[in-house]
């Protein structure tokens, strides 16, 4: 039976009778000549389900009836001399029986006006099969033959002398060693078990502070060593609880901030509870009060010794192989070379000591120490980067996560950081606390020109989210709020040169709004110093004394002016002469007069602290040397010398 899916072949079977179409009969090729011009109109799938002996024996009868058929399915079929459809049909069905029917299949396919055949085989559907080429087996001298093609390719590269070249290998090498490295790890990943539900026992302050005391005077200790948490580590745990109530674990060698995962692993897995973190990377953890020793104390979620060691080994491996890569990332920006070990500008030393320092690693290095943070902003800026690169975390969060700890760590914090971000960051400190220190936001916003001033606003509102004007209208309540909300308004024009044409007009407002009535003209005052930047006030107040013979910070002196004229005159003084504002500053005997000495020599290192130090000896008879070695001469912390050593160092620039 011929089974088609197109319009055409369908007509011509609808037009015989029905034995033709019966299960035993057979329609001859002719029939598909006769009807179908050209291949192009048959589908593209055409499926002949017949036993080839079927087709066979039809084909014999029709050559019995005609001495001579030919017939051509090609894409133009030749004129020929056909046998008729109804008679060809006819014999066949009555010759043929539906015994010859046998399971085997005939597929016939029109792909592009060609027509293939196939009997129990099914055709590739886009096109003729591909032969599949033999792989052929390479001899030993053919791979030993590769393997030198591959190592003089690469021996070219490393020889070129073209530094691109070279980096651009050796980060493809370094690519390559990472993604292994990594699917070597992937191995040691052990699945976490599901967490059990259990009551967190909730303890008061003062249980805490008995237990940590508890822990530090006793010597019983868990040490977490290269090999990191493990199931050793949690089963020396519950030995140590067989008889104590808390327990110390020491990590040592530890990364920046690597202890407090340290923590929260030992935690799930002990399901002991965290009392202390100290500086020196040690945890002290309480058992519990109904505790209960488990049957089995070490974790199956955990990894054995020897498998803990392995993977360090390949952490280790792939610490290092990321480092060189980041390293030459960053060569390759730069334009830098890594020879001999030189990095940055020869900052790799130093980089090595801060990372020993700041982690607990190292012994104490106090005049390195002091070279380092005696250098330059630019230098120190390089610094961060160099550390950066190497050990894959920012150095000023490492420090800002030890910044309570000792005045070292605060002079370090405020020597690294960015002056606009550091400026934001006082600010907000004095805004937030209780009661609020006006010298500090005096000298902040009073001291810093328009355009430092301006970009102090927008560090304060990207890491705090508020205005800082508003802030200090809100929480400042002197007369000081109108005066500082003014000059923070004036950093708005930080681009706009002074012009002394202007400044005369001005100081004759400033004059007038003083001298023309009984009270002083506040708005005026007001309004001019929220529309001129710091420059241009600078100006204004020597064409005041040029055209009066006197100062401004004079002219407010008067009894008329009120106490609006005494902080008028603080905030003019500061802005025209910041070095006698600072001077003064230092010689106030503060609950912090330590923590201003720090934060005025540091933040004015690199900019006036001569002039300070020449108007300080003015005043007072005593250099800023002196003040600092007596501030911290009767300290009793082993940071206080470098401390001191820094200061005096940026002191002399």
């Amino acid at each position: 039976m011929l089974r088609a899916a197109s319009s055409p072949a369908r007509v011509a079977v609808r037009g015989f009778s029905n034995p033709m179409i019966r299960r035993d009969s057979f329609v001859c090729s002719s029939f598909l000549a006769q009807h179908v011009s050209n291949t192009s109109s048959l589908p593209k799938d055409h499926i002949f389900v017949r036993s080839h002996a079927h087709i066979r024996e039809s084909c014999r009868i029709v050559r019995l009836l005609h001495e001579r058929i030919f017939l051509s399915l090609s894409v133009h079929p030749l004129p020929m001399w056909r046998l008729s459809t109804h008679e060809a049909c006819v014999i066949a069905d009555q010759l043929l029986h539906a015994r010859h029917v046998s399971t085997a299949s005939f597929e016939l396919q029109t792909d592009n006006d060609v027509v293939r055949f196939s009997i129990n085989k099914p055709l590739h559907k886009n096109g003729p099969p591909t032969k599949v080429k033999k792989r052929i087996k390479k001899t030993k001298k053919a791979k030993v033959n590769e393997l030198r093609f591959y190592r003089l390719k690469a021996k070219k590269k490393m020889n070129s002398p073209n530094p691109e070249v070279r980096i651009r290998y050796k980060l493809e090498k370094a690519k390559r060693k990472e993604e292994w490295l990594i699917e070597k790890l992937r191995k040691f990943e052990v699945p976490k078990a599901p967490a059990e539900r259990y009551d967190p026992e909730i303890l008061t302050e003062e249980e805490k502070h008995y237990l940590k005391r508890t822990g530090e005077k006793k010597k019983n200790y868990v040490p977490v060593g290269r090999r990191g948490v493990f199931g050793g580590v949690v089963l020396n745990m519950h030995l140590h609880w067989k008889k104590h109530e808390t327990v110390k674990v020491i990590c040592k060698p530890c990364r920046p901030g690597q202890v407090h995962e340290y923590a929260d692993e030992l935690a799930r897995l002990s399901k002991g509870i965290v009392i202390d973190i100290r500086p020196d990377n040690t945890i002290i953890f309480y058992r519990g009060k109904n505790y209960v020793q488990p049957k089995v104390m070490s974790p199956p979620d955990t990894l054995s010794k020897d498998k803990a060691l392995e993977k360090y080994k390949f952490e280790q491996s792939l610490e290092h192989t990321s480092s060189r890569k980041r390293k030459r990332v960053l060569s390759s920006i730069l334009g830098l070379k890594l020879d001999e070990g030189k990095f940055l500008g020869g900052f790799s030393s130093q980089v090595g000591l801060l990372w020993k320092h700041f982690t607990g690693n190292g012994g104490s290095e106090g005049q390195k120490l002091v070279e380092i943070f005696s250098r330059r902003s630019q230098e120190l800026k390089a610094i961060c980067q160099t550390y950066s690169v190497l050990y894959g975390h920012d150095l000023l969060r490492v420090i800002s996560s030890n910044q309570k700890s000792s005045a070292f760590t605060r002079l370090a914090y405020l020597r690294v950081s960015d002056p606009q971000s550091r400026d934001a960051e006082i600010l907000r400190r004095v805004l937030v606390a209780g009661s609020i220190n006006l010298g500090t936001l005096i000298e902040i916003t009073c001291t810093r020109s328009s355009s430092e001033l301006h970009y102090i606003k927008q560090q304060y509102y990207s890491r705090y989210q508020s205005d800082l004007e508003l802030d200090i209208s809100m929480k400042v309540s002197s007369g000081f709020k109108e005066l500082l909300a003014a000059i923070c308004k004036s950093c708005r024009n930080h681009t706009h040169k002074a012009d002394t044409s202007l400044a005369f007009c001005d100081a004759k407002t400033l004059y007038e709004s003083v001298e023309s009535g009984r009270t002083i003209d506040q708005k005026t005052i007001i309004s001019l110093l929220s529309q001129r930047n710091t420059s241009q006030v600078k100006a204004i107040l020597l064409s005041y004394k040029q055209l009066y013979g006197h100062e401004f910070s004079k002219l407010v002196k008067q009894s008329k002016c009120g106490q609006f004229g005494q902080d008028l005159r603080i905030v003019i003084r500061c802005i025209q002469n910041p070095e006698k504002f600072f001077a003064k500053q230092l010689r106030m005997r503060n609950a912090d007069a330590r923590e201003i000495l720090v934060r005025i020599i540091v933040t004015r290192s690199d900019k006036d602290i001569k002039d300070i130090n020449r108007v300080f000896s003015a005043k007072t008879g005593s250099s800023l040397q002196y003040l600092v070695r007596r501030e911290f001469n009767g300290v009793k912390e082993k940071a206080s010398e470098t401390v001191a050593a820094i200061l005096l160092e940026l002191i002399r620039g």
